[in-house]
Parts: C-alpha cells; structure tokens; sequence
C-alpha cells in the first residue's frame, strides 16, 4: 500500500511540475502524503490547493 502512495506523490509532483497552479495535483499530493503518515506536509498542500483554487474562482468572476 505504501509504494502506490508513494507512486501516487510522484506523478501528482510531475503534474505539479507541468500545470503548477492546478488545485487538484495539489490535492492528490495532500492524500498521498498523509496515507505515508505526513500530516503536516498534507495539510501544508491541503493549504496551497485551497488557496490556487480560490485564485482560480476569482479569475472566473471577473
């Protein structure tokens, strides 16, 4: 179970990587990191998802 978490952390970081303002690689991340027991790194990417998909939201109103 741990290697597909940690393949899981893998491609979300190379998505990262390729599109870096996209919420859900963000999220992906945030789940992977916490099925390795990194819980704090996990809440730190919760942060950053939340906070490029807010941005995202607003883009769109304007």
């Amino acid at each position: 179970m741990i290697e597909q978490a940690e393949l899981a952390l893998r491609d979300a970081m190379q998505a990262q990587v390729c599109l870096p303002e996209w919420p859900t690689a963000f999220y992906i991340q945030a789940l992977a990191l916490n099925k390795l027991g990194m819980e704090s790194d996990a809440q730190d990417m919760l942060n950053d998802g939340a906070s490029f998909e807010a941005k995202k939201q607003n883009s769109w109103r304007i």
